[in-house]
């Protein structure tokens, strides 16, 4: 009788600590789910939200609105502005023909994590362990029209107005305000400027990110007739023959609050 009673004594502290050590294992990998699955969303729609922004800043470089404001909420992330940019343009066939101008990305980083969601001259992105993925294209592009390839750069340079950045779990609300919009270049090759000139030799070179600068560089190697290298981890540098040329720069003042 005493055997059979140490025996079931084990038998429930063994089955006992079974159940204990499932609700463990259930507890922390659930509990661990449920947070990958929270950080995931709060990231989604920092996505999302970053696509609203694009969209009035295109208000803003596009239709020539005066001001735009979009409301961000951050959930245990930070809004700030990242290292600068450069964006290079050069007609290595015409002398003088060259414009660079510094843009200031918008970063938005989710705590406790390597993630981040970006805007930077026109396009979106998300990164995650160094890698980055483009998920608003900007309107940088090079096209045949009529059977002349015409290349257009607009670039959108946001610029910290007097702002540091901002954490915790608030709604910020991102004010954007158009300084001016100037048109760097607007020349056919065959204007009577550059009569000697029958096609525009174009080289575009990106300096930024390097978790960015991939995506950049898929990007713009998909555009017509361009030719794309990485000569370093944070630069894309891409060659085009065009017949016409168009540089514009729309510089937007940003601000958190």
């Amino acid at each position: 009788m005493t055997d059979r009673a140490v025996s079931d004594a084990i038998g429930f502290v063994l089955v006992f600590s079974l159940i204990i050590a499932s609700v463990g294992v259930v507890y922390t990998a659930g509990f661990s789910a449920l947070a990958d699955s929270r950080d995931e969303e709060r990231v989604t729609n920092a996505v999302r939200a970053f696509d609203v922004l694009a969209d009035n800043f295109e208000d803003i470089y596009r239709t020539d609105a005066p001001s735009r404001a979009t409301e961000i909420k951050l959930s245990d992330a930070s809004l700030a502005f990242g290292e600068e940019a450069e964006l290079t343009v050069n007609v290595t066939n015409v002398p003088g023909e060259s414009y660079s101008v510094d843009v200031e990305p918008i970063v938005y980083r989710a705590s406790n994590t390597d993630t981040t969601v970006v805007y930077e001259n026109g396009a979106t992105f998300r990164t995650d362990r160094g890698a980055g993925v483009m998920k608003r294209s900007p309107h940088l592009l090079v096209r045949d029209a009529g059977g002349s390839r015409v290349v257009i750069v607009p670039v959108v340079q946001t610029r910290s107005k007097s702002t540091t950045g901002v954490g915790g779990s608030s709604t910020v609300l991102v004010r954007s305000e158009r300084i001016e919009s100037e048109m760097l270049s607007s020349v056919p090759a065959d204007a009577d400027d550059n009569a000697n000139v029958s096609q525009y030799d174009v080289t575009i070179t990106l300096e930024t990110d390097p978790a960015r600068a991939e995506a950049w560089m898929r990007y713009l190697d998909d555009q017509d007739g361009t030719t794309c290298s990485m000569p370093a981890s944070d630069t894309v540098e891409c060659t085009v023959v065009a017949d016409e040329l168009y540089v514009s720069v729309t510089r937007i003042d940003v601000s958190f609050a």
